[in-house]
């Protein structure tokens, strides 16, 4: 699937955090409970928009992600994929773009989601391991 990405920018910043809201306040509601503004300030001050990655599919948005190094491993903060777009192979073709960063960087990529989130199976289906869960999550680690 051909997949362009660009560093985000500030002004990426107020649609980054929507498509935040609409792909993942549904878990985090389930999980911990959604306060608007504590999500925003995790958002941008944790996260932040230099982190992440926009992806275009057929030149337009399709999704991003958020990867830092954290010096022995790749940490995957987030996969979002616009919900119209989903479950047409933009996700695995994203994951494919990251893990060739984790190869490239020779580092092990790690990642956690919420036990509610159908990525849970998502991530185990691309061989991703479990090393470790929990009340809210499950961690999963994955050698280049």
């Amino acid at each position: 699937m051909p997949l362009s990405i660009e560093k985000a920018r500030e002004e990426d910043e107020a649609w980054l955090f929507e498509l935040y809201r609409t792909t993942m306040k549904e878990y985090v509601e389930k999980t911990w409970g959604w306060d608007e503004a504590v999500q925003h300030d995790g958002f941008t001050n944790h996260l932040g928009v230099a982190n992440f990655v926009i992806c275009l599919h057929d030149n337009d948005t399709a999704g991003c992600f958020c990867l830092k190094d954290e010096g022995d491993h790749l940490w995957l903060h987030l996969v979002l994929i616009d919900p119209q777009l989903q479950n047409r192979g933009i996700g695995r073709a994203i994951m494919e773009h990251i893990e060739s960063i984790s190869s490239a960087a020779d580092k092990p990529m790690r990642l956690c989601t919420m036990k509610v989130s159908p990525a849970t199976e998502f991530y185990r289906h691309l061989g991703y391991i479990q090393y470790k869960e929990d009340e809210a999550c499950v961690y999963f680690s994955k050698n280049p």
